[in-house]
């Protein structure tokens, strides 16, 4: 009589190894921190079970991308709030394996000091808000100038015309925004 071996997966995640350092699971704790612009290596297995799984069936992904060479090189334009993320994932013959390991990766500068990119970004947000302060300005004051020619000319067609409108509307942009 001839036994009969079922397909049975692993029971414990993925292992995501990122320059040495060793993760499993999905934690709070599982974090690291690389230096943007230089290479690190990165790879993934999975012990255990029968059959094993194969490296065709890892999927290994960084800031998005899959990873296929063990190396990442993260930059600015693969992160969000100079932080990403590395996942494994793997799939068994028996379709009953769903677990997954996530890392997150917080990039520094990669100056001596190792400051976080995200402590240097405070600037970058001061900025983006003074501009769309200005910006938000400036049209109101454009609505507010278009709204006081419709109130004027509603009034009295005498008082601004077609003719004497670009007068108006410099003399009125000029009120809310004065020159030094």
């Amino acid at each position: 009589m001839a036994a009969i071996i079922s397909p049975e997966p692993p029971k414990t995640a993925p292992t995501l190894v990122i320059n040495g350092k060793t993760f499993t699971d999905v934690s709070a704790g599982n974090t690291v921190v690389l230096e943007a612009g230089t290479e690190h290596s990165v790879a993934c297995h999975v012990d255990g079970r029968f059959p094993e799984i194969s490296a065709s069936d890892i999927s290994l992904q960084c800031g998005g991308r899959d990873v296929t060479d063990g190396k990442i090189v993260p930059s600015l334009l693969s992160v969000c709030f100079n932080e990403t993320s590395c996942s494994c994932r793997a799939e068994h013959l028996s379709g009953c394996y769903d677990l997954t390991t996530e890392v997150i990766v917080s990039l520094t500068d990669g100056g001596t000091n190792g400051q976080k990119l995200g402590q240097q970004s405070d600037i970058h947000v001061t900025i983006a808000v003074a501009v769309g302060a200005v910006v938000a300005t400036f049209v109101l004051g454009f609505i507010t100038a278009v709204a006081v020619y419709c109130v004027l000319s509603r009034k009295g067609k005498e008082f601004v015309s077609k003719r004497n409108m670009r007068s108006f509307m410099f003399k009125v942009i000029s009120f809310l925004y004065p020159m030094p």
